[in-house]
């Protein structure tokens, strides 16, 4: 079973756009926005996970499949 699924972002304000749109569609809710973290995760509406996350990455490092 996944606890969550982490997605690495470099602009979160469109991000947050798509993934709203997409987690709406497939029937999830939002759980946490935080615009000065740069961070948001949904989840289903009957269950604590998994939790869809997506965040600026920790670092520097260029968002690609395996950073983040």
């Amino acid at each position: 079973m996944l606890s969550h699924v982490f997605v690495g972002i470099s602009d979160f304000e469109r991000a947050f756009g798509f993934y709203s749109v997409l987690m709406d569609t497939l029937g999830l809710r939002l759980k946490f926005r935080d615009s000065d973290a740069c961070w948001a995760g949904w989840m289903a509406a009957d269950t604590p996970r998994p939790l869809f996350v997506c965040c600026h990455t920790p670092d520097t490092t260029p968002v690609t499949q395996a950073a983040g």
